[in-house]
Parts: C-alpha cells; structure tokens; sequence
C-alpha cells in the first residue's frame, strides 16, 4: 500500500482552517510528527523511492530508515 501512494503521488484536498489543522496537529505524538516531516520532505521522498526501487530490483536486500 504504501508503495502505492509513493509511486501514485495523489494529492487529496480537503477544506480546512488552520484552527482545525492546529488542533489535528496537537494530538499527533513525536513520531507521529517526525514520519509526518519526512513525507513533506521531497529529498528525503526521492531517497524512500529510490531505495524501494533498489530492493525491488535486488540491487539491495532491504530498506531502512
């Protein structure tokens, strides 16, 4: 699945105020914060998808972060 929406690359747009944003946001732990500041950061994308590439291939045996 989450191969899926790497290689999709979807946007979903739904309307909402920053005070819900906020609020969303507030209830997110550490982890949750830091996965979320990976997936907004397009280098560090292009290294996940690259790295998937690259043990689909069997040029690597498996990917970590």
């Amino acid at each position: 699945m989450a191969n899926d929406v790497l290689e999709k690359q979807s946007m979903i747009n739904l309307p909402v105020s920053l005070e819900q944003f906020a609020f969303g946001l507030r209830k997110l732990s550490r982890a949750d914060l830091l996965t979320l500041e990976i997936l907004l950061d397009k280098k560090a994308m292009k290294t996940i998808r690259q790295g998937i590439k690259e043990v689909e291939k069997k040029k690597i045996k498996e990917f970590r972060l």
